[in-house]
């Protein structure tokens, strides 16, 4: 009898971990960022370093020499997971990196839009575009996903 109820606990308590598990992970997954582009885009991934120097505009070309148009989005949650993650910055330092560019002369403002689905309709209409979105949102195949790598080496190179 004790056996019996030791083994139900125990058994209870794997499935309990299980069940943790598996929320903790899909929570994680949801809570990510997806890379978009124009199909004709020339590269399938980037690096972390290259999707942070694009959306600084540090970087303004494509391997292949064709302009690059990034759009960033204005849905918080998803644009504060972006700066943080791969822009390694604050909302506020992200604008103010801007606001510097604009007001040197040295670059323009990004282009914003509302909703996740204007991006995609941007990227999948304009040619080098790229943008970022909730991982969540339903991707068609108009546009291509990027995969992007923490490796220096593994990215457009």
């Amino acid at each position: 009898m004790v056996f019996q109820i030791t083994l139900t606990r125990i058994c209870h308590l794997a499935a309990v971990t299980m069940s943790a598990f598996i929320l903790t992970v899909f929570s994680a997954y949801a809570d990510d960022i997806v890379f978009v582009a124009n199909k004709n885009v020339c590269v399938d991934s980037l690096t972390k370093d290259e999707v942070r120097k694009i959306f600084l505009g540090k970087i303004s070309m494509w391997p292949d020499n064709s302009p690059i148009r990034f759009v960033i989005v204005q849905q918080v949650d998803t644009h504060k997971r972006f700066v943080e993650k791969y822009a390694n910055k604050t909302e506020e330092q992200f604008w103010a990196w801007w606001k510097r560019k604009l007001f040197t002369g040295s670059g323009t403002v990004p282009i914003r839009f509302v909703s996740e689905a204007d991006v995609l309709i941007y990227v999948a209409n304009t040619p080098g575009g790229i943008g970022y979105i909730s991982s969540n949102v339903k991707i068609g195949d108009n546009v291509k996903v990027l995969h992007v790598s923490d490796n220096e080496g593994k990215g457009t190179k």
